[in-house]
């Protein structure tokens, strides 16, 4: 006679638990690397934000002794603030680097250069910094290129920045 014998506890796990343990650990996944992307786009904005004040106090302080705006570009302003001991008081909190021609520069919190916007050619007839922002293109809003007028819709500028915030 053939005993069939039943065991009384259950041993192992059913299809439909590893799945839906599989699911569980996906959607748990998922949302990390969205908080994950989230807390890294903040951090970058918040960095640029930092480093845009910095230079505009910086641009501040070279003018008042100076009483001009300096034509730059960015590398020669750059060195003539470092010069200054007062400017170079307040550049101390800014990553300096070097541009692809191995000339001094400034990165925003992405990782691209900021540049550096002469009077003569800003519309505020004042200089300014800017950020190409996250997609790292400036952009022209004058262009017939829609590309290139949504460009400018993430770039951020020194003047934007409140002074008073952190």
């Amino acid at each position: 006679m053939w005993r069939t014998t039943r065991p009384t506890g259950r041993r192992g796990v059913t299809l439909v638990e590893i799945i839906l343990s599989g699911v569980v650990i996906a959607l748990i996944l998922g949302a990390m690397v969205i908080i994950t992307d989230s807390l890294r786009t903040n951090n970058a904005q918040r960095r640029t934000r930092h480093v845009l004040r910095t230079l505009h106090q910086a641009l501040l302080a070279y003018h008042t002794p100076m009483q001009a705006w300096h034509p730059g570009p960015m590398h020669t302003l750059l060195a003539a603030m470092k010069e200054s001991e007062k400017t170079a008081q307040i550049l101390e909190h800014v990553e300096i680097s070097w541009d692809e021609q191995g000339r001094i520069a400034v990165r925003d919190g992405y990782g691209h250069l900021i540049r550096y916007i002469p009077a003569d050619r800003s519309t505020t007839q004042r200089p300014d910094f800017e950020s190409a922002g996250a997609d790292g293109l400036f952009g022209d809003l004058t262009s017939p290129e829609p590309l290139q007028r949504a460009a400018v819709s993430d770039n951020m500028y020194g003047s934007d920045m409140d002074m008073d915030s952190p």
